[in-house]
């Protein structure tokens, strides 16, 4: 969703963004600031066209001391009697240092010539400084007369490798590339952003706000909203409801919201968590020998021990207790909520079928909160509105459904009917 035109080696600094969640909220605070900066720049033009060029441009600057570094160590007048008689060489050192010299200039010209630096958080603005003075150090260099034709002296030619040569020696060049794929990357994110309306979330100390949250990977997503001050979120409603993919744009919101992005809302106020444990569409842990309860104890155990640790957790738990039996499942959910709702500063989403322990959790605490997946049925069909209301949900379309598919008469019929 958030590779705009990545090359390789900005989607590998995309990835690295992904998967770091901030380790405060200040940290996040600044992530967010950066990529606010890049979104309000809405003058980076593409730079796609270029993929192919960056991707060779920097393998030739990771390789050129094994490459070219001896002939490079060379002053140009050693060099160029011998660069006049070997034509080939020649012609592919020209070819080398016109696609450095024409990558950077176009990478200064798309993105760096109009950048508004005091936007940006200071630490990372002098990032972006470090960035512009290595081009502008280039620039001297591949700036003069008929360089991109070709038809330059070879001796500019010579000298950009020698300071290419330089530059990849000292690692300001290494620390250029590092830096510039992540700033491409940061591009990409805020192309979505802009184009996709998603919206900074706030950080708050309690409670959860979300007006139009949706599934930013569904087509023509429901947009639905939420605000409560529970600790623990009971969340209900039949089958095909819409009970999963409201959990999993909810999980959505709050990631993107810790690694320092926008969401897919039009408001989002939350507190920072410490911990985020997302469990959907579980399976057994085959490769643990563990089943799926098993799993499930193990995962709620886990979380557990990061709430005691003072810590703030975020969870989201899919039908839990579904995969032992119904009394002991509906015995330990009671316990487990009752005791999940006792945690100061954690929030829990979780969504069951045990829908006859309405009157059980209507009588407890108000830190314990229930929500459903709006439903009706029309004319013996069943509708969904896939809108999260307050309460819980009294529908159960398990039976609709199975007599909808005639699977009643297969399971009585010698010859069924396609």
């Amino acid at each position: 969703m958030f590779d705009d035109h990545l090359n390789n080696k900005s989607r590998e600094a995309l990835f690295t963004i992904f998967y770091t969640i901030g380790n405060s909220l200040a940290s996040i605070i600044n992530q967010q600031q950066i990529i606010q900066s890049f979104v309000d720049h809405s003058t980076f033009r593409s730079i796609s066209s270029f993929r192919r060029d960056i991707e060779e441009v920097f393998a030739y600057t990771q390789s050129i001391d094994s490459s070219d570094g001896e002939i490079l160590k060379k002053t140009i007048s050693t060099m160029k009697f011998q660069l006049m008689l070997d034509k080939k060489y020649r012609s592919q050192l020209i070819s080398k240092a016109i696609q450095f010299g024409y990558l950077l200039n176009r990478l200064y010209s798309l993105y760096f010539r109009e950048l508004r630096l005091n936007t940006f958080p200071t630490e990372y603005a002098g990032k972006v400084r470090g960035m512009i003075r290595c081009l502008d150090s280039f620039e001297k260099l591949y700036g003069v007369e008929d360089f991109e034709s070709g038809n330059a002296d070879v001796r500019a030619y010579y000298r950009l490798l020698q300071e290419v040569y330089v530059q990849s020696l000292s690692g300001n060049l290494q620390n250029f590339w590092s830096d510039f794929f992540t700033f491409d990357a940061y591009v990409s994110i805020s192309n979505t952003i802009r184009r996709r309306k998603f919206v900074m979330p706030v950080f708050i100390e309690q409670g959860i706000k979300i007006d139009n949250l949706y599934h930013p990977n569904l087509e023509n997503p429901v947009k639905t909203s939420i605000q409560n001050n529970a600790g623990v979120i009971l969340l209900t409603g039949p089958n095909m409801s819409g009970k999963s993919t409201f959990l999993k744009a909810i999980s959505i919101c709050i990631y993107l919201a810790h690694i320092g992005l926008a969401v897919p809302a039009d408001y989002c106020s939350i507190p920072y968590f410490q911990e985020l444990n997302i469990r959907l569409n579980s399976r057994d842990d085959l490769g643990g020998g563990l089943s799926h309860f098993m799993s499930e104890l193990k995962n709620i155990k886990a979380l557990l021990l990061e709430a005691h640790r003072k810590r703030r957790v975020f969870a989201v738990l899919d039908e839990m207790f579904s995969g032992t039996n119904v009394d002991d499942g509906q015995e330990l959910f009671k316990t487990t909520i009752t005791g999940l709702s006792s945690l100061k500063g954690c929030l829990f989403f979780i969504s069951t079928h045990f829908g006859n322990l309405k009157e059980y959790f209507s009588t407890r605490r108000p830190s314990i909160s229930a929500y459903h997946l709006d439903a009706s049925i029309s004319n013996g069909i069943p509708h969904f509105s896939f809108q999260v209301k307050a309460g819980w949900s009294d529908h159960r379309f398990g039976q609709l459904l199975f007599q909808m598919e005639g699977l009643p008469q297969l399971l009585t019929t010698n010859t069924p009917k396609s």
